[in-house]
């Protein structure tokens, strides 16, 4: 992730092995599997992003497109989450960053597209939260890249 003139990795993500990412995004390519989603999460926030090779590459190359998942009740580390909205033009291969929020994704796998929704509890201090739909992405079947809808 880039943010400003530094950039930062994640090293229990994509960041932490780029090479087994590009052999992965190269045997993904070589395969010419159509549109890989890679479903995933333990960051405590909401992520939709295409995985790039580097941060800042055109994510319209993307092999494959990335569904995180946030925590239903860790919270994100309020310090942290300045710079990742601060860092997010500067990172076009993230659709959607969403770190102050807590829940789930919900995924509908059909033969057309993946439908995930953002499914968001409204607190997660006490009993008796509500949740809702906060965000919802597809990914076309035969098509890269998540679109929020």
């Amino acid at each position: 992730m880039r943010h400003n003139d530094a950039l930062y990795r994640y090293l229990q993500s994509w960041d932490g092995d780029p090479a087994e990412r590009n052999r992965i995004l190269d045997q993904i390519t070589a395969a010419r599997v159509p549109n890989p989603v890679a479903l995933s999460g333990d960051i405590h926030s909401y992520m939709i992003s295409s995985v790039v090779r580097n941060g800042g590459d055109d994510p319209r190359s993307a092999p494959m497109t990335e569904l995180v998942g946030t925590s239903i009740s860790a919270q994100w580390p309020e310090p942290l989450d300045k710079p990742m909205v601060q860092g997010l033009p500067l990172n076009p291969h993230v659709i959607c960053y969403e770190g102050q929020q807590r829940g789930y994704m919900r995924c509908t796998l059909t033969r057309d597209s993946l439908l995930t929704d953002l499914r968001t509890i409204d607190f997660t201090d006490k009993p008796g939260g509500t949740v809702r739909t906060s965000k919802r992405f597809v990914v076309e079947n035969g098509k890269t890249g998540a679109q929020e809808i």
